[in-house]
């Protein structure tokens, strides 16, 4: 019986963007097992990345960060066409709704071109936790 040769696809790639080393640190030890990561610990870094040789595949992106924020950092990438098709996830500890719909409506966290998705609160009740305190769990 004859056996297929394994191929070693090529990993994905993950920017991790956060102006907090011990958060890029973590994400990185979570995250480099099944992907390559890369990290910038700015949004302007992060910006360079995204438009170098080799863009990453999705994008895990802080929102409160000195200087230019994650928002603005989503906005730029969504308005560039070269880059609005990578996919951004926001990491943030703000929880507020209108935070979130703010994220949704930049292009963030859409898994649906053309869908918006619903932003969900700890109340929502529907079983779901808000995406800040998913971001270290694993499902």
């Amino acid at each position: 019986m004859s056996t297929l040769p394994s191929v070693a696809l090529p990993r994905a790639t993950v920017l991790v963007v956060d102006d907090t080393p011990e958060n890029l640190h973590l994400m990185s030890g979570l995250l480099k097992d099944l992907y390559r990561v890369k990290v910038a610990n700015s949004g302007e870094r992060a910006l360079r990345l995204v438009n170098g040789e080799s863009p990453p595949d999705l994008i895990l992106l802080d929102v409160m960060m000195p200087g230019m924020d994650g928002y603005e950092v989503c906005a730029q990438l969504k308005e560039n066409p070269a880059t609005a098709h990578i996919p951004v996830i926001f990491l943030t500890a703000k929880s507020a709704v209108a935070d979130e719909e703010k994220g949704f409506a930049l292009g963030a966290g859409s898994r649906h071109p053309g869908r918006q998705p619903r932003a969900c609160s700890p109340d929502d009740g529907d079983g779901r936790a808000p995406a800040a305190s998913r971001a270290g769990h694993r499902p």
